[in-house]
Formats: C-alpha cells, sequence, structure tokens
C-alpha cells in the first residue's frame, strides 16, 4: 500500500505536538477535576445530611495536585459546624436540628438564640446557671460527614469518572487536532 508523505508527516507532526502538550492538558484535567470533586463532595454530603451549602464549602479544602500519580488531596476541617448550619430552631426545650437526613431531629437541650439586638446569629448553650459562661453549641464537622463510606463512594465514583472522560476528551482533541 502506498504511503503519502505528506499526510504521514503531518500525522508525525501532529503526534509531536500532541506530545508537547500533553503535560499542559493532563494539568488541566486535573485542575477541572479537583474543582468538580469539592461540588461532588458537596453533593454527597446533601444527600446525607441536611446542611446548608455554603456552610459546609466553607470547611472543605482542596489540596495541591500531583501530576505525576494524577492525585490531589481534599482537606476537610474538624470544627464543628454550628447547628444553624443544619436550620436549627429553637423551642421551649431548647434547640432542635435535623442532622441528618433520615434520622430523627436531634434537640440540643438548654441551647438558646442570643436577643434580637445582638448581631450574632450563632446558638450558644450554658452548662449550668446562669453565672457560668456559655459555649457555642456545633453540630458533626466537615471531616466527620465526608468520612462515612456511604459520602465517599458517590463522590469519588462521580470524580474519577469525570477525571477520566476529561483526559479522553482533551487527547482525543490533541490527536485529532480539533
Amino acid at each position: 500500500m502506498p504511503v503519502n508523505t505528506a499526510q504521514f508527516d503531518a500525522l508525525v507532526a501532529r503526534f509531536e505536538a500532541a506530545g508537547k502538550n500533553a503535560k499542559k492538558e493532563l494539568g488541566r484535567a486535573l485542575s477541572n477535576s479537583q474543582r468538580a470533586a469539592k461540588a461532588e463532595f458537596t453533593r454527597a454530603t446533601r444527600l446525607a445530611f441536611n446542611v446548608k451549602v455554603a456552610n459546609f464549602q466553607r470547611h472543605l479544602k482542596v489540596g495541591e495536585a500531583d501530576q505525576s500519580r494524577l492525585t490531589y488531596k481534599i482537606d476537610a476541617d474538624d470544627k464543628g459546624l454550628s447547628v444553624t448550619a443544619f436550620n436549627a430552631k429553637q423551642n421551649a426545650v431548647g434547640l432542635i436540628a435535623k442532622i441528618t437526613k433520615d434520622g430523627t431531629p436531634t434537640v440540643f437541650a438548654g441551647g438558646f438564640f442570643p436577643s434580637k439586638g445582638t448581631k450574632t446569629t450563632v446558638p450558644f448553650k450554658r452548662d449550668g446557671s446562669k453565672r457560668l459562661p456559655i459555649s457555642v453549641v456545633r453540630g458533626p464537622s466537615a471531616g466527620d460527614m465526608i468520612a462515612l463510606a456511604n459520602v465517599q463512594e458517590a463522590a469519588l465514583k462521580k470524580t474519577k469518572e469525570r477525571l477520566n472522560t476529561d483526559i479522553e476528551k482533551r487527547i482525543n482533541r490533541i490527536v485529532t487536532g480539533g
């Protein structure tokens, strides 16, 4: 079969260009996956917990990517979220918040919101008599929530799928010259 040298040379040039652009495109795919991972962990957590998105995402950080191993780290701090992130309401007993979607509401006896004249909306609890100091009422931390197996499975599955399809699209675009 005869080979057209002009087409062959063009193909060789395209593969050389692909080799030069591959590392940059891989980095872009990994960067897109990092942003998507934060969204996927938030989505998976919202399926299990009754938490507000903004309050949860404030406690998630996406770390530096390692292109050679196609990895990056997601850090979730261990500071408990205020129960206002779980739509806490005050009643006669104290504060009540439905933390998990499938569970019963949790009652924080003695919890209260400050009076209307203050600038804070953080709920507090006093352990003992009125002369004792108050402490913030907290629910589970972001780290506790994403540590659950069902949250991790759902988020990691979607993140891996997205990374694989993004890499595949970028490789096809480089090879085909599109």
